[in-house]
């Protein structure tokens, strides 16, 4: 079982459950591996340092244009960090991660920008 929370260090509490029923669960925002070690395989990690510099840089530019821009793989905005963790991920899996990464990357695979869209997003995975 993998427990998963985007709530940064709100979601320690997350952690704190997964050790006591020994399950995994996803660290989120920075690398929370090291928080329980056997128990936190990986770390969907932002870099807001990044983004923030982007944003400013367009405004310095004059290329900004406002809305909502979250960025993602290809603004390295996004990634999965397993430093610091002791949970041996099979080098299958790590495959497949690797593999949807390149997807994205490439345009083959589009992440949904809404919860509407989801469903048929995932209906197109199988």
């Amino acid at each position: 079982d993998i427990v998963e929370q985007f709530a940064g260090g709100s979601g320690l509490g997350v952690i704190n459950a997964a050790v006591e029923r020994n399950v995994y669960a996803l660290g989120s925002a920075s690398n929370q591996n090291s928080i329980a070690s056997k128990n936190v395989p990986a770390s969907a990690i932002e870099d807001l340092a990044k983004r923030s510099y982007d944003e400013v840089k367009s405004i310095v530019d004059g290329t900004w244009k406002p809305g909502s821009d979250l960025g993602g793989l290809k603004e390295e905005a996004v990634a999965l960090e397993y430093e610091g963790s002791e949970v041996v991920i099979p080098q299958e899996i790590l495959d497949k991660v690797e593999e949807a990464n390149q997807k994205v990357l490439n345009g083959e695979l589009s992440i949904p920008d809404s919860l509407e869209e989801i469903d048929g997003w995932l209906e197109n995975l199988n």
